[in-house]
Parts: structure tokens; sequence; C-alpha cells
């Protein structure tokens, strides 16, 4: 959480230290008027001494307070922190696909004709975490995850110029000999749980459209809470970039692949996650599977 949120203003801990100190010292005169005078003294003392209590013990409270919202912020984790968090819970939802789609790695085929690995994304990440015996290395090409924010969530840019979320929405799309399988989670940074997991079948006579589409953020009201430092920034975000595979039914499974502004000429400029080759082998595979080719020389 120490990711999305800034620190407090020190100017906040400034004042509180004056108030402390001013109070004190009203506590102090006051204090000393009340027992050397009387009278109008007495009570300018008494004045004194109930003005510094309040000051004292307002100032007392703010810095108390200061020091619980600077707790709450420092130490942030870096821009490899998350990315290593993130990584770590991809490897998790990974293993954990198949058995929640009665699969094994056996039944999983990969397309000809096709060089490049499972998502440069998964393998961007991939290579923050060590592999150990309790971390298993990434799972093969053959299957295949797109994952982007779930809102609503908070939000911040890295100093790569990254936005990273607090929730993400993953698809892992599972190639079979007659169907494409695919497992969609939600996972939560904070609490690094799963929601709304849910499981497809798609035959692939029925799989109508792999596609990507560009609309605006505005459906979702305000869907993403910036780090606060940041919110100027985050007005100029009003493009959403999604990906979805349409059945014939008229179903689908659809997952947001990140934000953007729409004055930009590359929609995730700044996100240097890149989904297209998950997209060239789905699509590729869909070809063999429906009778296409896969290269130039070859048909079948």
């Amino acid at each position: 959480m120490r990711y999305f949120i800034d620190p407090p203003d020190p100017q906040r801990l400034s004042n509180a230290n004056l108030k402390a100190i001013f109070g004190g010292i009203g506590l102090v005169l006051g204090l000393l008027l009340l027992t050397a005078g009387s009278g109008s003294t007495a009570f300018l003392g008494f004045v004194f001494l109930v003005g510094g209590i309040v000051l004292a013990v307002n100032g007392m409270s703010e810095r108390r307070k200061y020091n619980q919202d600077y707790a709450r912020a420092i130490p942030r984790p870096s821009d490899q922190d998350m990315d290593q968090l993130l990584g770590t819970d991809t490897l998790s939802i990974l293993n954990r696909t198949l058995p929640q789609l009665g699969l094994s790695h056996s039944d999983l085929v990969a397309p000809r004709g096709v060089t490049a690995t499972g998502g440069s994304s998964f393998d961007q990440l991939a290579d923050s975490v060590a592999p150990t015996e309790s971390a298993p290395q990434p799972p093969g090409a053959s299957q295949l995850a797109v994952w982007g924010p779930a809102f609503p969530c908070h939000s911040a840019i890295g100093n790569d110029g990254r936005i990273r979320y607090s929730k993400y929405e993953f698809m892992v799309i599972c190639p079979t000999t007659h169907m494409l399988a695919v497992y969609r989670c939600e996972l939560d940074l904070y609490t690094g749980g799963l929601r709304s997991e849910q499981t497809y079948e798609f035959h692939y006579a029925d799989v109508v459209a792999v596609r990507t589409a560009t609309k605006p953020l505005v459906r979702h009201g305000i869907p993403l809470v910036p780090r606060p430092s940041q919110a100027g920034h985050y007005r100029l975000l009003d493009t959403e970039r999604t990906m979805e595979i349409v059945v014939s039914s008229g179903d689908r499974a659809a997952i947001t692949l990140g934000v953007s502004s729409s004055a930009e000429l590359a929609v995730d400029r700044s996100d240097s996650l890149d989904f297209p080759d998950v997209l060239q082998r789905v699509r590729q595979m869909l070809r063999e599977k429906k009778g296409g080719t896969y290269d130039a020389n070859t048909h079948f």
C-alpha cells in the first residue's frame, strides 16, 4: 500500500512542533502568573494556562497523526520490489491455472511456425524472480498469460514511467487439441488474495474473433485512485485497451490490458508490458485448427 500513497508534508510536522513548543511556553507562563499574581494577573495566568494546554495537546495530536501517516507511507517499495511481487504472484497464478481447468501440461499444444514466447510480458517479470525449489521455473510457452488493471484500484507511476496497480486481472489461455481453455481471476496486491475466478472452454470451431480494442475510460466512472502527487497526470488518462475472445454464441472472455491518454500516438507507451506475442500465438492456433496456414510455404 505504501507504493500508492505519498508521505505527509514535512511542514505538518514543523507546524505541530511549533504548536507544542508555544503551548508549553504558554503553560509555564500561565503557572508562573497564577502562583505569583492575583486579580487580573491571576486571570491572565489562567488564560495562558488553558491556552497553553489546548495548544500543546493539539500540537502533540498533530505530531502523532503525522507519525502515523509517515509510517503508512515510508519506507516505500521500489519499482523493482513491486515487479518482483507481481512476478511471484504471477507464477502462483500460472501454477494454479491448470488444476482449475482440469488440465495437465501434457494436454497443452503450441502453434507451429511461431517462435515468439508465450507473452514477453511474463518473461520480463520472471527475470525478477530467482528460481528456487519452492519457486518453480516459469511455465512453458504453451500457457499464455496477459494481465492488466482490475477496476477500481489504486495506481501509481514509477520512476521508470510505468503505471502499476493495486489490483490486477489475469487471463491465462491454455490451447489444447480441441479447445481454448481460459482461466480468469483478480489479484489484490494488498492481501495477495484471488477472487472472481472464472473458467471457460471455447471450442475452436466456435471462436469467431480474438481482438483488441480501445474505448473511453469514463465508462467506469473513476476507476483509478492515483498517488495524490500524480493526480494531475491521471486526469489525462481517458482511454483503456482491452483484449477479448469472442465465440459464436456471443459469450466472450475480456480483459483490460492498460490505460492511457487518447492524445498519445501509441496506447500504453509508458508501459513496457507487451502482449502482441500472446495475440500472435492465439491467432495462429486458431488458423491451424480452423484450416488456415501457418507460414508462406506450408498448408494444412
